[in-house]
């Protein structure tokens, strides 16, 4: 997820009481990813669940954002509403969408019951909503923003129309978020689905949207409308090395910002630095809890001779490790030789030498390694500082911050990239166009400290 380019334009602000009525309220959230898991998990009263850690670590969480939702295309042209598939089985034909939960594999590829199971939407909004503990949105994502655009008014009207009626039939549904990118290009766009999707929502019901055209969503003053804003996975990587992290602190004499200074700047463009006015748009910013593409303490280069697909090898210039993972063993059956026959010792062979390498962060801040912690600490204190210095009427309009992403602790957490991976090595998938060097960025879950740090 990518930030969202600032852009302003002069609308009203609304008020606390306002907002509220309109169903934001103000507090932090969290992002759950690997949701099939994770309702595995909780049904073992000891594994360490999302909603088990967030109960002792962070007790004040709001909302929560299982990311489960998939739009796959818009419905063709003609009158018939969008057809989205909320139950687990097989598509039925012209499904645009689906609402349920799939596991890291698919069941009918290769059963593994660690990986959990299929969940139907409202089963994921039931489980996380905690008989109203939690403010539930579940997260649609798509193929991308580029359909979108090229979808005529009637098309996207459609959609928005078959994905509110979806989210006003749940009843543990607060409302729902997008990840859609990049930023829809053409106004109408935004007016024909997020426009018309909001304005559907049941009364307190609320739309969230990443990368977001915020003039053209603060044009349709939406009382219901909130803007994610990642701070994150901004800046340029130094000497343009692909793969690299972002360095935490300023680098090349000062002359280039690091991510401390990044995230202050933009989370202070959000507010128009004091000299433009304000969107009439609230904000809940997301912050790094866990490693993203440019923000991580170590980097795993898998597939490195199975194909010239994928991307680039990371510090060509650092000399790498052995990969330090133990796979579960039964990638050892999911795993196959080239010719797609069984074989023996390849999770070991997969995250070997020959194919796996490991990178770490090597940056040093304040006369120490640099630990994933610090990125987090700068976002959250560039937000602190941020909005503290905001005039009260702008304040209202920070809601809170989420962190970006969690999943429940344990094995799977820790298999998560080995996983990934696997699946774009030689598998039972059998699928050649599947073959590519991937990269996996740790550490892969929301740690304690932080989710406790965010609490405080």
């Amino acid at each position: 997820m990518k930030t969202i380019t600032a852009s302003f334009i002069a609308i009203g602000l609304l008020g606390a009481a306002q907002l509220q009525a309109a169903g934001i309220t103000p507090g932090n959230g969290v992002f759950i990813d690997d949701v099939s898991y994770d309702m595995a998990c909780a049904a073992d009263s000891t594994c360490p669940s999302v909603t088990r850690r967030l109960a002792q670590y962070a007790p004040n969480t709001t909302y929560l954002f299982p990311d489960f939702g998939y739009i796959d295309t818009v419905p063709a042209t003609g009158n018939q509403p969008a057809s989205i598939q909320s139950t687990c089985g097989k598509l039925s034909p012209g499904t645009v969408a689906t609402y349920y939960a799939m596991p890291m594999i698919k069941p009918d590829v290769f059963n593994e019951p660690s990986l959990g199971q299929c969940q139907a939407g409202t089963a994921v909004t039931a489980h996380y909503a905690q008989n109203g503990k939690y403010r539930v949105l579940p997260l649609f994502t798509a193929s991308g923003s580029r359909m979108f655009d090229q979808a005529s008014t009637a098309q996207l009207t459609r959609l928005a129309t078959a994905i509110a009626q979806l989210i006003n039939d749940d009843p543990n549904a607060a409302g729902v978020a997008f990840d859609i990118e990049p930023a829809f290009k053409n106004p109408t766009t935004t007016r024909d689905f997020f426009g018309t999707l909001a304005k559907q929502l049941s009364n307190g019901k609320i739309i969230a949207v990443f990368d977001a055209n915020r003039r053209d969503l603060a044009a349709l003053q939406l009382h219901n409308a909130l803007v994610l804003q990642a701070l994150y996975d901004y800046g340029a990587f130094p000497n343009y090395l692909e793969n690299q992290a972002i360095p935490l602190a300023d680098y090349d004499g000062g002359r280039h910002p690091g991510y401390a200074t990044l995230t202050q700047q933009y989370a202070r463009a959000y507010f128009g630095n004091g000299n433009q006015p304000q969107m009439n748009v609230p904000v809940m910013f997301v912050l790094p809890g866990s490693a993203t593409s440019t923000i991580w303490s170590a980097l795993q280069f898998y597939n490195q001779g199975v194909s010239t697909k994928g991307p680039g090898n990371p510090y060509p210039n650092t000399a790498g490790a052995a990969c330090l993972d133990q796979p579960p063993s039964w990638l050892n059956q999911f795993l196959t030789e080239p010719n797609g026959h069984p074989g023996n010792g390849l999770a070991s062979a997969f995250v070997g030498s020959g194919n796996c390498t490991r990178y770490d962060n090597t940056q040093t801040y304040q006369g120490r390694s640099v630990t994933f912690i610090d990125y987090f600490e700068a976002s959250l204190n560039a937000v602190q500082t941020v909005v503290k210095a905001l005039p009260s009427e702008q304040q209202t309009h920070y809601i809170g911050s989420a962190l970006y992403t969690m999943r429940a602790a344990g094995p799977q957490a820790e298999d998560y990239n080995d996983i990934d991976c696997a699946k774009h090595y030689y598998s039972v998938y059998g699928t050649k166009s599947l073959l590519s060097r991937c990269i996996g960025v740790f550490p892969t879950d929301i740690g304690d400290t932080i989710l406790q740090a965010f609490s405080k």
